[in-house]
């Protein structure tokens, strides 16, 4: 009974792969630099008011390099194009923390600290 179990289990993972590998790049990208911010917020020697600009250039890097060029009509340049494009994306995250999931930060015990107040982060003086 376990091993169909655990077969199940691994059809199911398999099964959610695909479907990431499916989805596009950039929406997949959104939800790294989503991640991204918040292991930043994490960290205490980052300052929180860098972290839209790291969002940002880390979303222009990595859409540059590693978005669809064939998404990018022959008379543009890819990487020009997709750069901006990955910008776009890291400015929609960044919108998308400061409007909706800002306001969930309480419930997530690493970023809310041990109060469950996101205020009560305190971070040295740079």
């Amino acid at each position: 009974m376990s091993t169909n179990l655990l077969s199940s289990w691994l059809g199911h993972a398999t099964d959610a792969v695909n479907q990431i590998e499916q989805l596009p790049f950039s929406l997949l990208l959104l939800v790294v630099l989503i991640v991204l911010g918040g292991v930043l917020k994490m960290l205490a020697l980052f300052p929180n008011k860098w972290i839209p600009a790291v969002i940002f250039v880390v979303g222009t890097v990595a859409n540059g390099y590693f978005g669809a060029h064939g998404s990018v009509g022959p008379d543009q340049t890819p990487e020009v194009v997709l750069a901006f494009r990955g910008f776009l994306v890291g400015a929609t995250a960044w919108t998308l923390h400061a409007t909706i999931l800002k306001r969930f930060e309480k419930y997530v015990p690493l970023l809310a600290g041990k109060t469950g107040d996101t205020d009560s982060i305190e971070k040295p003086k740079a």
